[in-house]
């Protein structure tokens, strides 16, 4: 589980702040946030529960780690989209993580989004 804050892009006033994650070591790798405040995040979780939304792609953790895409709404009270990826190898999610993260980045357009 961790926790996320989203802040005016100058950081003069907090947004929100959510807690996100399941019930085992959950990382955030990386955050976009589109101009209308949608939030997307990639990382690895050992989490079996950590949560994932209808229609996922993959309901289950495959393995030992896997990698995480969530899209939160522009409130951070609910999730858009979120589901696993992957199988048994951390070093292999993590680098996995970052590959996916371009490839959802050169997805989007236009490109509305500020990466953090």
């Amino acid at each position: 589980m961790f926790l996320l804050a989203n802040s005016m892009q100058n950081g003069s006033a907090l947004i929100y702040s959510t807690y996100i994650g399941g019930g085992g070591t959950d990382y955030g790798s990386d955050i976009a946030i589109y101009l209308s405040g949608e939030v997307y995040i990639t990382g690895s979780t050992r989490s079996l529960n950590y949560p994932i939304t209808a229609g996922a792609f993959q309901s289950i953790n495959a393995g030992n780690a896997d990698i995480f895409v969530t899209k939160l709404s522009s409130t951070g009270s609910s999730l858009i989209y979120s589901t696993f990826l992957g199988g048994h190898l951390l070093m292999l999610v993590r680098k996995l993580s970052s590959i996916l993260w371009e490839m959802l980045m050169l997805l989007v357009t236009p490109a509305p989004w500020i990466s953090i």
